[in-house]
């Protein structure tokens, strides 16, 4: 029987601030785990990258004949939900231990699947909790937040 300890989930709707990309998102879910892999000594047999394919708005993606996604726009609303209910009801079923990261969603859907999820499956989410934690720990110990902005990067720094 699979055992799996950590999934890294995306919908292909916010890469890398690159925007949506659709099933070309994969890269993704998969590159995370191997940071864990070889970072935190996850175990490499039991990881899972998923690419959960609700279609796609980005216009050039659908008119490319060699995208392999779904050729449909992005679902939305109660119906894009109830694809993830069902995902998470599954995976929680079938892995009850494993941690499951959502990456790279849209703000909007970040923000509601973490509300959903988080009191009832071992889950999060980087973007929106390491943004948030960087900010409150800031505020916390005083600490200063520089951005550069050419490389559109960030450096964390805590002052005692």
């Amino acid at each position: 029987m699979l055992s799996v300890d950590m999934v890294v989930l995306t919908d292909g709707s916010r890469i890398l601030g690159l925007g949506d990309l659709g099933v070309q998102g994969m890269a993704i879910p998969i590159g995370k785990l191997d940071m864990y892999v070889a970072a935190a000594g996850i175990n490499p047999q039991r990881i899972l990258p998923i690419m959960l394919d609700v279609g796609t708005n980005n216009q050039q993606l659908l008119d490319n004949p060699l995208y392999i996604g779904l050729r449909q726009p992005r679902l939305e609303g109660d119906e894009y939900i109830s694809i993830v209910d069902e995902l998470m009801e599954a995976l929680h079923a079938r892995w009850p231990k494993a941690i499951v990261q959502f990456e790279d969603f849209q703000f909007k859907w970040a923000f509601e699947t973490l509300e959903r999820y988080r009191k009832k499956i071992c889950m999060f989410n980087d973007d929106i909790q390491l943004l948030f934690g960087m900010m409150e720990s800031r505020k916390e110990w005083n600490g200063s937040f520089h951005r550069n902005e050419k490389k559109n990067s960030c450096l964390f720094c805590l002052m005692e």
